[in-house]
């Protein structure tokens, strides 16, 4: 369940022809994992190894699906309830932005963050 939306936008002018306008929110997904736990899902690329790495702070299932920009899903994995720390090798993805989606089921509501490969 989302909460009440607070948009922040601002404009950047980039060029005499191009504006960019930026859409910040301050909305939070609730529901993700038992509200007594805060930022309970930690997810980043390990520069060293080249992995993605989700750090699962809650005893649960949950699963990791990873998007192209276009919406296609290019890579997806469950992790198990004792699996806090995981681990995926995405070095099959080319360079480009990924969404990455994290979610204890398909239609719960989900950790999305982004991602860049260079």
């Amino acid at each position: 369940m989302l909460r009440k939306h607070n948009y922040i936008s601002t404009r950047v002018l980039l060029l005499p022809l191009v504006t960019l306008m930026l859409f910040l929110t301050t909305a939070k997904a609730e529901g993700l994992f038992p509200s007594s736990q805060t930022n309970s899902v930690d997810v980043y690329i390990d520069a060293y190894t080249g992995e993605l790495v989700v750090n699962n702070k809650v005893s649960s299932v949950y699963e990791v699906r990873i998007f192209d920009l276009t919406g296609k899903e290019v890579m997806k994995a469950t992790q198990p309830q004792s699996d806090l720390n995981s681990r995926l090798d995405i070095s099959g993805l080319s360079k480009g932005l990924y969404l990455v989606r994290v979610s204890p089921t398909p239609d719960a509501p989900a950790l999305t963050i982004k991602i860049m490969l260079r």
